[in-house]
């Protein structure tokens, strides 16, 4: 769960290859304090696709206002910035879960790519050759230690080939 702000709102919704669910509500409301759990929960088992950040309405009444929040807690889910779904008032551990699974179906997690990209070679029944073996970038044979190549240049030294007149 990340507190935002309005300054953050739009870099938050827009984070690509997630979905990014914003929860406007208040410290006093009740129905927010039984939701709020809930959403951290479900959120936190869907953790590489889904992420959820909170807005305070009254840390930011105007931006709420603009935002068109009318009651709370006031749930939305963005894909890339825009608004994909949402929900006004509590809604119980398996709606939001339903919610949640509907709109991260198509999401592949930045950090699961190569697990992604490695089960798609596995169902195609190619070899795999992943990057995962490559060995280490080998030495040239004339490498020389860091202090020794950046040592100070002798002033008598001339390129192979050149003379002084």
């Amino acid at each position: 769960m990340t507190p935002i702000s309005e300054v953050d709102f739009d870099h938050f919704i827009a984070e690509p290859g997630k979905l990014n669910i914003v929860d406007f509500h208040a410290d006093w409301c009740g129905p927010c304090k039984t939701l709020g759990p809930i959403l951290e929960q479900v959120v936190t088992e869907n953790g590489l696709k889904a992420r959820l950040g909170t807005f305070d309405v009254d840390q930011g009444k105007e931006f709420a206002r603009d935002q068109g929040v009318s009651g709370i807690p006031d749930v939305r889910f963005y894909i890339d910035g825009k608004m994909v779904d949402r929900f006004v008032g509590g809604e119980s551990k398996a709606r939001v879960e339903e919610l949640i699974a509907k709109h991260t179906a198509g999401i592949i997690p930045a950090n699961d790519f190569a697990g992604q990209l490695n089960a798609g070679i596995d169902s195609l029944g190619m070899p795999n050759t992943t990057t995962e073996e490559i060995p280490a970038r080998p030495e040239a044979a004339n490498t020389k230690p860091l202090e020794e190549a950046m040592a100070p240049m002798d002033e008598e030294w001339l390129p192979p080939g050149m003379s002084r007149k």
